[in-house]
């Protein structure tokens, strides 16, 4: 409701104002009160507005959060099943590394085992050779202390002929 105009002129000239003075205020009041000062009316329409902007906003902000909700459980998820790729992937690339550790070791170890039978057997061969060149040696020289003993026994044998 707005300035009631013919009771506020006749309130100004009941005190003293002159008609024309009295419609001139009340003209120039009821401009400034209708430009620029709220009434009830105004106002109820911005709170109206205000708490309608208010609920549009929350239901903004709302569907915001679940939209960042879904999209943050979907990215977890695509996060969680992608790092489970990795491990079977890290997983399944270690198991192949240790397989083929293990071959290469066991490979290493037959190859080594080879060898030092290898060694061994020739070891043995060698050993063998000359113990058998020793005791060739040995009967060698048993021959001939044997022809030196029997030599110097003849020459002692002699000498005791000669010797009575």
């Amino acid at each position: 409701m707005g300035l009631d105009t013919l009771r506020a002129a006749e309130a100004l000239q009941n005190v003293g104002f002159e008609t024309r003075q009295a419609k001139a205020i009340v003209s120039t009041m009821n401009d400034a009160l209708t430009e620029h000062v709220a009434i009830r009316a105004d106002i109820a329409e911005l709170k109206s507005a205000t708490q309608s902007d208010i609920a549009e906003l929350r239901s903004a902000t709302q569907a915001d959060i679940a939209e960042l909700k879904t999209a943050t459980q979907s990215d977890i998820a695509e996060l969680r099943s992608a790092t489970q790729a990795d491990i079977a992937e890290l997983k399944s690339a270690t198991q192949s590394d240790i397989a083929e550790l293990r071959s290469a070791t066991q490979a290493d170890i037959a190859e080594l085992k080879t060898a030092t039978q290898s060694d061994i057997a020739e070891l043995k061969a060698g050993s063998k050779a000359h113990f058998a060149e020793l005791r060739a040696e040995i009967a060698e020289l048993k021959a001939v202390l044997t022809w030196r003993i029997v030599i110097a026994l003849g020459a002692f044998a002699a000498l005791t002929r000669i010797m009575p």
